[in-house]
């Protein structure tokens, strides 16, 4: 059996699912993906916000342990937080908060990208950042 390779910090993430899959109905969900299965590693990423606040976060996953670990902390890590918050975090934080290995950074810029798409689908995010 082939090792997960995730830090400690990002092992527990791997199997928290709590925040995993975005509702069918999707009525005031903004979404946003990122990535590709041909490549790898695909994320959807889906926020919904209640005036200037993220009130809930969902993710789906296409990839590797450290993929699906970096979805599910990020998800976790915005909800309550105001988009301008959101828009500062940066997958190479991502990565470097869950100790990810140098090679699996990509994973969590992929999941930036999605929740970058999703900021961007609420109409806040502006060119370089959230007004």
């Amino acid at each position: 059996m082939r090792s997960l390779k995730l830090g400690l910090s990002a092992a527990p993430w791997y199997h928290e699912r709590s925040r995993a899959g975005i509702p069918l109905e999707a009525a005031g969900w903004q979404i946003g993906q990122a990535g590709s299965v041909r490549e790898g590693t695909w994320v959807r990423f889906g926020l919904r916000l209640t005036g200037r606040q993220i009130v809930d976060a969902r993710y789906e996953v296409f990839g590797c342990p450290a993929a699906i670990a970096a979805a599910a902390w990020t998800a976790q890590r915005v909800v309550g937080a105001a988009p301008a918050t959101v828009a500062s975090l940066h997958g190479r934080t991502i990565a470097e908060l869950l100790a990810l290995p140098v090679e699996k950074t990509g994973v969590a810029l992929v999941v930036e990208d999605a929740v970058r798409a999703a900021l961007a689908a609420t109409g806040l995010l502006v060119r370089r950042g959230v007004d």
